[in-house]
Parts: C-alpha cells; structure tokens; sequence
C-alpha cells in the first residue's frame, strides 16, 4: 500500500498488476491529484477502514486475496457505496454483477482520456 503526495481527497487504486498500477497512478498524478494504492481487495478494505476518503476509488475485478466482486460485496453491505464512487476497472468478458453499486466501468486497457475525465468527474481540482 502507498499513499502519494497532492490532494487531501485522492483516487484510490486497487490493482494487482504492478506495471498497471504505477501507470495508473503517474498517470493521475501528472493532472495533480494524489493518489493511494491498493495491491489486492483486502489491502483496499484496510486503506479504507484506517480512514482515507478517496473520491473515487478504481477497482481491479481480478485479484488474488480479495477480488474486487469481493470488495464491492463488502462495501454494498457496509453501506459505504452510497457515499463513495467506485469504478470498475477491468478486461472480464463476463461481469456479472460487478456493476451492481459501482458508477461506471473503465475497460482495460484503459484509454488515458476515459480514465482522465473519470478521475475530473469525480474528484475536480478546486479552484
């Protein structure tokens, strides 16, 4: 787990794919937004129960130690769904009920700008 330096309120990552997961994170980081990250569900869940307020969240589907079917199922079931932005990121054929409280879906391989204009949706630069 990581936390980057910029904005109070950052993007949390939750990738299992380290190559992935640092591009993603300079990407995001290049426009001035901070950045968290999260190597698998369970790493996620514990970022979020130590206090850290994402503005939205990029959620891998498969991941070892926790999936993020996983992740969602516990978030739903908490409550913390309605007040935290979760978007799927991920290349399954089959989502199933991966959509089921998340905002939007992120198809892998990402394109920079859908995931930039993501990121500015959900967490804007204050002025």
């Amino acid at each position: 787990m990581s936390q980057g330096d910029g904005a109070s309120c950052p993007v949390l990552i939750v990738e299992d794919d380290d190559d992935l997961r640092g591009l993603l994170r300079e990407t995001i980081e290049a426009t001035g937004h901070g950045v968290i990250t999260a190597a698998d569900g369970r790493e996620a869940l514990d970022v979020l129960s130590e206090g850290a307020r994402p503005c939205l969240v990029l959620l891998d589907l498969m991941m070892p130690v926790m999936s993020g079917w996983e992740v969602l199922d516990a978030l739903r079931r908490s409550g913390a769904l309605d007040a935290l932005p979760v978007v799927v990121v991920s290349a399954a054929a089959r989502l199933g009920d991966a959509l089921v409280g998340a905002r939007g879906l992120l198809r892998k391989p990402v394109e920079v700008e859908r995931l930039l204009a993501t990121v500015e949706m959900h967490c804007p630069h204050a002025a």
